[in-house]
């Protein structure tokens, strides 16, 4: 038999580019530009991306398609003729993004405003704002201002009442500016009382300032007469409760005794009132002229509470008690007289009319 020769296996020789031709592109390079690639559009976290699409959509999609055909050259192109383009594009792509994120990362956005109120048992409003913010410079601040729009012309400081006819601008009521921790958010509250005796509403604003407070705003709302149609702030209105107007009235007699005549008791009692009224109280016992006729002012946050015990002289048959908001020295308080006692009388919303009988 014939001894077979095992044949030589045959080297492989690697085939030579052509003469001024350069090499093809390696799977390590196209690996390299499509991983960095996506790493790229995977550091731009998704709370920074959806914000790029809001607010930069044009340059978002733009750099994200230069990144897109960089990558997509970078992995089915064979040759380096055009490698300049690849890279440029690349280059843009990545750059653009980056920087898109972190301009867009800085944007001024609105801070995110919570707040509510709640009445507390002296009669004040209680106000609680608690103010949110992310993406701010180490130069930025939140600053938020507290206005209120005042019910009666008093200033708010002295107590004094102003002219008739004053233009007061909003009187501040508490402001207060909160820089970024080290992760460039902020996230504070603020509680302050106002009294809904002095001001009938409350406006919180929260704006974005950049190392000084550039301007205050008196109203929440934008309207269209204003220049800043698309506002770069947050802000919240309360409209305070007014306490009605009526009196409330309680009146009793107690009995006589061996050691003490008949004794009227008058409570009375009343909340949100402003400090230009007060309570008129009159006690008529059958004459023309009243037994009693006493002034009582509110306190600083509107509440009247007072108690009235006089003796009443023996015969007394009716007793009638009549309690009214005026303002003093005015028309109001000379109509509080004997005839809201006729029992057909027609009664104001101001007044209150309380009988009682002896023993």
């Amino acid at each position: 038999m014939e001894k077979q020769t095992p044949k030589k296996a045959r080297a492989h020789v690697p085939s030579q580019a052509p003469q001024g031709e350069k090499p093809d592109f390696s799977r390590l390079e196209k690996a390299a530009l499509a991983a960095a690639g996506l790493l790229t559009l995977v550091g731009v976290s998704s709370a920074v991306a959806s914000r790029m699409l809001r607010n930069e959509l044009v340059l978002t999609l733009a750099f994200l398609g230069a990144l897109v055909i960089a990558v997509a050259l970078a992995v089915f192109l064979e040759n380096r003729r055009r490698w300049w383009v690849i890279v440029l594009l690349f280059v843009v792509g990545v750059v653009g993004i980056a920087w898109l994120a972190g301009t867009t990362s800085q944007a001024k956005e609105r801070p995110l405003i919570f707040s509510s109120f709640e009445t507390t048992s002296s009669g004040l409003v209680k106000v609680t704002t608690t103010v949110k913010a992310d993406g701010l410079t180490t130069e930025d601040l939140i600053y938020l201002l507290s206005r209120g729009r005042l019910r009666v012309a008093v200033n708010p400081v002295t107590g004094e009442l102003l002219e008739e006819g004053f233009d007061e601008p909003l009187s501040v009521i508490e402001e207060a500016s909160f820089g970024p921790n080290a992760a460039g958010s902020v996230e504070a509250t603020l509680a302050f009382e106002v009294s809904p005796a002095l001001f009938q509403d409350v406006i919180i604003i929260a704006s974005r300032q950049r190392r000084v407070v550039a301007q205050q705003r008196d109203e929440c709302i934008p309207t269209l007469g204003q220049i800043e149609l698309t506002p770069d702030y947050s802000c919240v209105r309360f409209i305070l409760p007014r306490g009605p107007i009526r009196p409330v009235l309680v009146v009793s007699i107690s009995p006589v005794s061996e050691f003490a005549p008949e004794t009227l008791t008058v409570n009375v009692s009343a909340s949100g009132l402003p400090p230009s009224r007060v309570i008129n109280v009159a006690v008529w016992v059958g004459s023309a002229t009243p037994l009693v006729n006493q002034a009582v002012g509110p306190d600083t946050a509107g509440s009247v509470k007072a108690t009235i015990s006089i003796p009443l002289p023996s015969g007394s048959s009716e007793v009638c008690v009549v309690a009214a908001l005026v303002q003093p020295n005015t028309d109001s308080w000379q109509a509080i007289g004997r005839g809201l006692c006729d029992h057909g009388a027609e009664l104001p919303e101001n007044v209150a009319v309380a009988f009682v009988r002896g023993s």
